[in-house]
């Protein structure tokens, strides 16, 4: 199982990157055992104790690693952290010692938005614990909290040391309401991801789509930031889903060098069919249009935009029914600017108002 969690881990930092979030830079190697010991280094016990580290310490861990066909071992190599490790943040709240933190983590879109790519995912283990903040400062002594996300190790199929639990993505750790049901109905009901059948790899673990349902996905444990996701916030997340070509997935996938013979090809396709999945359930709960920009036509202003509903091939040619207004931010007035308009084109026309400076 080591190449599945390293694997895992570092395809997981390269998505969550692309993602826009911040997260360790990792790099997976093949190393062949060889070190230099620094020998002021110490080890933390869990006890509290702290030993000077030794040659004995490390060899008996590496001992339990396995080697592959040329000797060496499959590790991920990690930079530290820049700044100063303050611990994790909470998906409720704020942080009491950062005065900049002034909006709710339950109320901020980038925090609920998540929920969509840890979905797509399989990002099980998302709560705080496997969060980091550290704090950085500038050469001219301004400082400022950075977040990350860490440890993904238990991400797509990996369970870490060994394949995901069959519960992942389907219920929490502890819930209560399953089990009653199955009671009552003297085991005649069962829970239907015992049933699933995965594929047999070892470098991949359990990990599928045909039974994928992104709107029921489920981490370990109850998210706050989660469990208040708006349709925008999902829309926000699945338009950052739909720009991963096939070819871009790919790409992010071959980074975790898994060596087993298919196991590339079927965890592309994999994610490819989930990533269709969330593009199809969260354009259909709200208006998919998108991009709004004024750009020029001619000597006058047109407001353009993109149908993400068309361009995911989710619906054919459609009609827009549009009326302007203008908006005196001052005293609060509203103000018709014409009649109501339709259009079947992706950009409608600016009216020319002498009355608005702005246009």
């Amino acid at each position: 199982w080591p190449q599945m969690c390293t694997s895992a881990e570092q395809i997981g930092t390269k998505f969550f990157f692309a993602f826009g979030y911040n997260v360790p830079e990792n790099y997976l190697v093949h190393w062949d055992g060889s070190y230099e010991l620094d020998t002021s280094a110490e080890v933390l016990w869990p006890s509290g104790l702290r030993t000077k580290i030794s040659r004995s310490f490390v060899n008996d861990i590496l001992k339990a690693v396995p080697r592959r066909g040329d000797g060496t071992m499959h590790v991920l190599a990690s930079h530290a952290i820049e700044g100063k490790g303050i611990g994790p943040f909470d998906f409720q709240g704020t942080r009491p010692d950062d005065p900049n933190d002034i909006f709710l983590h339950q109320e901020r879109l980038e925090l609920r938005g998540y929920r969509v790519f840890c979905a797509w995912l399989n990002h099980n283990d998302s709560d705080a614990v496997n969060t980091f903040d550290t704090y950085v400062a500038d050469e001219e002594g301004y400082g400022w909290v950075k977040h990350y996300l860490i440890d993904f190790g238990t991400i797509l199929g990996s369970g870490a040391v060994q394949p995901h639990a069959r519960r992942v993505g389907h219920e929490y750790y502890i819930e209560f309401s399953p089990s009653l049901k199955a009671a009552a109905t003297f085991g005649i009901w069962d829970r239907p991801w015992r049933k699933i059948k995965y594929p047999d790899f070892t470098s991949i673990g359990r990990f599928e789509c045909k039974h994928f349902q992104p709107e029921t996905w489920k981490p370990d444990y109850p998210n706050p930031a989660f469990d208040k996701m708006q349709p925008q916030d999902a829309f926000w997340a699945t338009r950052t889903v739909m720009r991963f070509s096939d070819e871009a997935i790919r790409a992010i996938v071959k980074t975790g060098k898994l060596e087993e013979a298919g196991a590339e090809e079927y965890l592309v396709k994999t994610l490819v069919e989930r990533r269709d999945k969330i593009v199809r359930h969260y354009l259909l709960q709200i208006n998919p249009l998108d991009s709004f920009r004024l750009v020029a036509d001619g000597d006058r202003l047109v407001l353009g935009f993109e149908n993400l509903g068309q361009t995911a091939k989710l619906a054919g040619g459609s009609r827009y029914r549009y009326r302007w207004f203008r908006f005196n931010n001052l005293n609060e007035e509203l103000t018709v600017l014409g009649g109501e308009n339709e259009t079947d084109g992706l950009a409608v026309p600016v009216p020319q108002d002498p009355g608005s400076e702005f246009l």
